[in-house]
């Protein structure tokens, strides 16, 4: 099956997934299939084309019944993961998190409607009173992100900013300052890496005579 042989990819630091673990996934499971009512059910693997700007990307979940459930894992066309993301009733709801090809670039929380409802409450917090108010979430609202968002920058892997929001809405954040010894020791260590930095290998006498012990 081509689905096994794609899923050799290589993947950033911090993987949410093995392919270890997508591969049994692949060996033991039937993919792309659909339920007795025509509708996607179980391991799909779905390839976007690129279009509209967008670059084309491979995306990997379970449906149940037509509905997304459970985690989502995005991969470019480089087959390395790019984001990783929770769905409910076909909502995103819960953990996300979002990569580059040095690693994590941020991470935080979605909360999504229960599509089975009219009308769906969640409880919000305000941030200077702490007082928990039941905020009605209609239809049309879909997914908003709720709660602490963390960026980062995936080289060093160090917090820049810290954005806090209560249903869809930023209520505050934080820029964190980028560490100078980090980002020092970061560039130094690189610039040692450049191919004219590199200390040649030493090259042995040919009048030396061989030796086992040499």
């Amino acid at each position: 099956m081509g689905f096994v042989g794609w899923l050799s990819f290589s993947t950033p630091t911090e993987p949410i997934v093995s392919s270890t673990e997508i591969l049994t996934l692949a060996e033991e499971e039937k993919v792309n299939q659909l339920d007795e009512n025509g509708k996607r059910h179980g391991l799909w693997v779905i390839r976007e084309k690129a279009r509209m700007g967008e670059p084309a990307v491979t995306k990997m979940g379970y449906y149940e019944h037509g509905l997304k459930m459970g985690t989502w894992h995005t991969f470019d066309r480089f087959r390395v993961l790019i984001a990783s993301e929770q769905f409910v009733y076909d909502e995103l709801n819960g953990a996300v998190k979002y990569f580059d090809q040095h690693g994590l670039v941020c991470e935080g929380q979605f909360l999504g409607r229960n599509t089975q409802l009219e009308v769906d409450t969640i409880i919000a917090t305000h941030p200077l009173t702490f007082m928990d108010t039941l905020v009605p979430v209609y239809q049309d609202m879909g997914s908003f992100k709720h709660g602490v968002w963390n960026f980062y920058n995936s080289r060093t892997k160090q917090l820049t900013r810290r954005e806090f929001y209560q249903v869809g809405s930023l209520i505050k954040y934080e820029d964190v300052p980028l560490s100078e010894t980090m980002d020092s020791t970061y560039i130094e260590k690189r610039i040692q890496q450049l191919p004219h930095n590199r200390k040649a290998p030493k090259k042995r006498d040919s009048r030396a005579r061989n030796s086992l012990i040499r």
